[in-house]
């Protein structure tokens, strides 16, 4: 998912990760605590922490939080560097380090430790450096395809020792040009340009891309060598992909990325390469069940049987938004109303500026009306399936249609066969420029057969206007599409580091009371599992405060710019130290660690395939941290670890289709057995078998539950119906689900009798 600008929530002047529980004596954290009671351990505290030997005896560095006058603490030897609020970066005397403590205004004291909030961090966190150091690899001979917001081709981050680009195709789709509406650059293109011979108007001017590509593979250095800043696969070919057609901008539009996967895909087959293709971005607009046209497109890209091929993509950055309800209903009665809010906002002129869009779905079994109420009380509906309307209220104009698909000669009632699913489309909206949609708390309700009804809130088109789900909201089923496609590894993150140091040397933190432990989920990234209940994200990878290669087109101060802050007097927060690197978070930044760590397999095992190399990372994962039962829809199997992962050999490609298997013995007497196949192991599949009687009743719930794919499963129905009682003798039809995948065979039951 395209990362929104970082905000840092508390910017303070730190050189620690942050501030701890305070444990130890007098008010002081375990290293200081420990100085104290062994004054001659000076040991105790780590060799690079900030540990001063002067004249006048040993000294560190140390954050003080405090209440009333801190410069009282400057009687006791204690030199203070910088004031922020209630903290304070200071250096004590270790030898009055008990007495400081001991001061009232004093509420604990912690000592400085090594942050790093780099790549070179991060990239060790996943087993990278230690892969490049005992095994040699760094992809070489492998592609790494970048759907982004472009590149910054003159970054020396993606120049080799010999002075030569890395990036093999170049194509800006914002430049207009004649391969696809864009403009292609080739290798020998770019280093002309390099040499001064030549000229590539490529810009990366959010810095996304550049960012993203950076992660993946850059080196790291000046030299062509690996700085302490390389990227997981620092001798990777690279394809870059502009998919925008702003330049300025950081949307993608669903055809482009379909355009764009089918150019990398073509490109590595001209290039005999294999290739691993990174999408760091995504959206809700679509039945989160891996049928949208771009996971389709993946799909096709990659899977079973397709060797020298992957996709990377991420879980989006929706943990914290209320994005996703859910509305469960028995006997046509919904459990609770959903609701949602719209906060006070600045309308814009015009019409259509002003928009909230939804999009629901529920079960092709199912019919299903819903009812919008506006804050004031007026109803719009019930809208049944089949219908559509359209209101105009002065609190906004409501359009709702229910019940259609798209499809030749246009949109008709029923639900797509493909998706499996009925979907309503909600647009609240200023179609009169006069009354655009009011704040306030709006209401959906469902009514209709037993089921659940999902809905996302998919697009606000005012920035200054917000929705958010209250009452029906759900904190899992939030992964981004494409991220539901079901070849596709889907990252989540987790954090990695807390605090840095700025181009303009402030010591900078987002925890500034220590509540977030290293190793946790980010609190941004989103939870599955899909809606057809597979088990999404695969993997989880450093995600937070990860620092990569900086576009020079992308200054903090451009509106453009994914590194720019409001924050005031701190304009280069996110700026490092040097001014070529920057720092950025969110699922975009994980999913690139992926990325350069399938292209690290791809390098030993090129001719492997997506679900083999989703195997490798899926059994080798970390599962230290996560206490919850692995996998699951927030951790999926555990941490990336590449160096296990090469560790580990390619499992034999598994089965590529559902596949339900005639019905044995049929007539049956005293039970029938239904055998089913269910596809590729690292995706769980929620599975449903019912039985029906020739009126279409329902007589028998025999399966409702995840199972993992690749797997052969048994099970068996004695002829009784959900009570236990023995049915008629008769025929019956077992209807099998799983997805979109859908069947139903015919059985006959000669009753237990005979």
């Amino acid at each position: 998912m395209i990362l929104n600008k970082y905000v840092i929530i508390v910017l303070l002047l730190l050189t620690s990760a942050g501030l701890y529980a305070v444990e130890g004596i007098n008010k002081l954290d375990p290293q200081l605590g420990l100085l104290v009671t062994y004054p001659q351990r000076l040991d105790f505290l780590q060799p690079d922490n900030s540990l001063q030997k002067t004249a006048r005896g040993a000294q560190v560095r140390a954050i003080v939080t405090f209440q009333g006058d801190v410069h009282e603490l400057q009687a006791y030897g204690v030199k203070i560097e910088c004031i922020y609020k209630n903290l304070a970066v200071v250096t004590i005397p270790v030898a009055g380090l008990d007495k400081v403590a001991g001061l009232p205004q004093v509420i604990r004291i912690t000592a400085s430790r090594p942050d790093y909030a780099c790549l070179d961090v991060s990239a060790a966190r996943i087993g990278a450096v230690k892969v490049r150091e005992q095994f040699g690899y760094t992809g070489k001979g492998v592609l790494i395809g970048i759907i982004d917001s472009g590149i910054d081709w003159e970054n020396e981050d993606f120049i080799d020792a010999a002075g030569k680009t890395r990036i093999k195709y170049l194509l800006d789709m914002s430049d207009p040009g004649n391969v696809y509406g864009g403009t292609m650059y080739t290798e020998d293109d770019i280093n002309n340009a390099l040499n001064g011979n030549g000229f590539v108007y490529e810009r990366d001017y959010s810095g996304h891309g550049t960012h993203v590509a950076g992660i993946a593979a850059g080196d790291g250095s000046a030299d062509g060598t690996f700085g302490a800043y390389a990227g997981v696969a620092p001798e990777a070919g690279l394809i870059i992909i502009k998919a925008t057609r702003d330049e300025m901008s950081q949307e993608f539009q669903t055809a482009d990325q379909i355009i764009a996967l089918k150019i990398v895909d073509s490109l590595a087959t001209v290039l005999n390469m294999p290739c691993v293709i990174n999408m760091s971005f995504g959206g809700h607009s679509g039945a989160h069940n891996g049928t949208s046209d771009v996971e389709l497109a993946i799909d096709q890209v990659v899977g079973p049987g397709k060797s020298g091929k992957a996709v990377v993509t991420v879980a989006g950055n929706d943990g914290g938004n209320n994005i996703h309800a859910r509305a469960q209903f028995s006997n046509g009665i919904t459990y609770k109303d959903v609701t949602f809010t719209i906060n006070e906002y600045m309308p814009k002129p015009g019409a259509g500026n002003d928009r909230v869009l939804f999009n629901i779905w529920y079960q092709s079994n199912q019919k299903v009306g819903i009812t919008i109420t506006t804050p004031s009380g007026k109803r719009i509906g019930p809208v049944m399936q089949g219908e559509v309307t359209e209101e105009n209220t002065d609190e906004g104009t409501v359009y709702v249609w229910n019940g259609f698909y798209e499809a030749v000669g246009g949109y008709l009632p029923g639900y797509n066969k493909e998706i499996g699913n009925y979907e309503i489309y909600v647009d609240i909206n200023d179609a009169n420029a006069l009354k655009p949609p009011v704040a306030g708390t709006w209401k959906m309700k469902f009514s209709g057969q037993a089921g659940d009804v999902d809905a996302w809130i998919t697009g606000v088109t005012n920035a200054s206007m917000k929705a958010a789900f209250v009452e029906g909201n759900v904190n899992d089923g939030k992964i981004s599409i494409p991220g539901t496609a079901r070849n596709v590894i889907t990252v989540g993150a987790y954090t990695s580091k807390k605090s840095w140091v700025d181009l303009d040397g402030n010591h900078l933190t987002f925890d500034p009371f220590g509540q977030i432990a290293i190793g946790t989920l980010a609190s941004f990234t989103s939870f599955g599992p899909t809606l057809d209940k597979r088990i999404k994200p695969e993997i989880v990878a450093p995600g937070e405060i990860i620092a990569s290669s900086y576009s020079q087109y992308a200054p903090p101060g451009s509106s453009a710019s994914i590194f720019s802050e409001t924050t005031s007097g701190l304009p280069n927060a996110l700026i490092l130290e040097g001014g070529r690197e920057a720092l950025s978070s969110g699922t975009s930044m994980a999913a690139p660690h992926v990325s350069g760590a399938v292209a690290l397999i791809f390098e030993k095992y090129p001719d492997i395939t997506a679900i083999q190399v989703r195997d490798m990372l899926t059994n080798s994962a970390d599962t230290e941290y996560p206490v919850e039962k692995i996998p699951n829809g927030e951790w999926g199997w555990g941490k990336l670890d590449i160096f296990s992962a090469l560790q580990h050999t390619p499992g034999e490609e598994l089965p590529v289709n559902f596949k339900l298997f005639n019905i044995w013995p049929n007539p049956f007497v005293e039970s029938a057995e239904i055998k089913f196949m269910l596809p590729v192991k690292t995706s769980t599949h929620h599975v449903e078998i019912k039985i029906y009687n020739v009126l279409g009743q329902l007589v028998r719930n025999l399966m409702n539950e995840n199972k993992v794919g690749g797997q052969d499963y048994l099970i068996k129905w004695d002829g009784r119906d959900d009570a236990g009682y023995s049915l008629a003798c008769g025929i019956y039809f077992v209807e099998f689900r799983s997805g979109i995948y859908h069947k139903i065979n015919k059985i006959t039951y000669l009753g237990s009798q005979l």
